[in-house]
This record gives C-alpha cells, structure tokens and sequence, in this order.
C-alpha cells in the first residue's frame, strides 16, 4: 500500500564462487557427511574442476580428505537442466537441500549424470561432498543446458559473505517488520537492524511492512529473497 519502491535491495551479499571446506578421515569407509568433523583448510573455488596429484592445498593429505563445497547457483533462463559430475573417488550432489547425484563410493574418473530438472529464474542452494581415499583424486561439476553441456564456473556460483540481513534507512522513525514464510516475525523498532538467517548458507522470503509513527505506511506483498550480507535500504 502506498509509496510504490519504497524498499530495496541496495546491495547484494553474494559474491563469486563456492565456499570449500577441506576435512580428513579415517577407517574403512568414509563419512556419510561432514556433520561433527573439523575443517583443517578453507577456500572460495570459481568453479569445481581439479585434478589433484598430490595434495590439493597446504594442511590437506593427498590421501584421506573430503572436500565440502557450499553456495547458491544462478539461474537465468528457466527451462530443463541435467547436472553432471566426473568423480575420482565418491560425490555427492546436493540442490535445494534435494540429494540429485549420488556418487558416494570408491571408483576411478566417473561421469555421473541427474535426472533432468526444472529449475525457474533465480538462486538455488548447492552443496558438494567429495571424498578421496588414495592419491590421485578427480573432480568436476557442470551442467547441461539446451543441448549444451559446461562446467559451472563463477558467473553462476556465488556465496553468501554474512549469515545477517542489514535492514536500513536514512529517514528517522521509521519501524520494519519482516514476516517470513514460516511465519516468524522480525521487528525493528529501530533502523538499521540485522535480521538472522539460519546461516550463510541459507536465504530467506520475507515481506516486510513499514510502520512511521504506529501507522502502516508500506508492504511489500510479495516475498522478497534475501541472502546474508544483503543490505535493504527503506526509503522515506
């Protein structure tokens, strides 16, 4: 109602490449999941496409690690998509928090294709799992888009840089509410506020209203995506 463009996304908080956590293990079989381990290196990857002989960065074995990567992938065109990884030992494929490749074993270079998807225009979360067991490992990721297959590269993959959103104004004694899909409700009796995302790996769909003076001035109606780092400016 009322003040159509009176809130928007100033600034994105999503930059290029995924977020690379480096674990190791142990035993006869690897880990089903990183969930309790330690990362023992970090990184931000343009895209997934190594071949390592040795160790694949300074801390990590050549023998025994798994590799974690995290992020959102852009899509621009909606349509039908088929995903692809060649794998030297096991990956797993991840969209949307939805298992689409399923790779977790030991092998030589394997090519691993999903099912096809529809995706719709916007950003999706990604997450890789990779493991290897002896020296010399293999991994790439890609996709295959209208008739044309191509390893996801940075112009498509991006992290989030905060696991907050930064809600802001230069106009005084403004007040915000933000209700996500779930329902949960953020208020801001005062600007700029954070609001909290589940982490830097997940966004949000929020409306939000703005009150001046008790008085609903604005709402948004429909949702807004929000990723951590995102500042959104309301203006007066």
């Amino acid at each position: 109602m009322g003040l159509e463009g009176l809130i928007k996304v100033k600034k994105r908080g999503l930059i290029p490449g995924l977020k690379a956590f480096f674990y190791t293990w142990s035993g006869e079989s690897p880990p089903q999941d990183t969930s309790g381990l330690t990362p023992v290196a970090a990184a931000v990857h343009g895209r997934v496409d190594f071949t390592w002989w040795d160790s694949p960065m300074r801390g990590v074995p050549p023998e025994f690690f798994m590799v974690e990567w995290r992020g959102f992938l852009r899509v621009d065109e909606p349509g039908s998509y088929r995903f692809y990884v060649v794998t030297d030992d096991g990956s797993r494929l991840y969209l949307d928090g939805k298992l689409v490749i399923d790779a977790w074993r030991d092998q030589p270079p394997t090519l691993y294709m999903s099912e096809e998807v529809y995706l719709r225009r916007g950003f999706y979360k990604l997450r890789l799992l990779f493991y290897c067991r002896y020296r010399f490992s293999q991994i790439r990721l890609g996709w295959i888009a209208g008739g044309r297959s191509e390893v996801l590269s940075s112009d498509r993959l991006y992290h989030a840089i905060s696991d907050k959103a930064f809600i802001e104004s230069g106009a005084p004694g403004l007040a915000v509410e933000a209700v996500s899909l779930d329902g949960e409700r953020t208020v801001c009796e005062v600007l700029p506020c954070a609001l909290k995302l589940p982490s830097a790996d997940d966004y949000v769909h929020v409306k939000i209203r703005v009150f001046k003076e008790g008085h609903l001035v604005y709402d948004t109606g429909e949702y807004l995506t929000l990723f951590g780092g995102d500042r959104v400016e309301v203006e007066a």
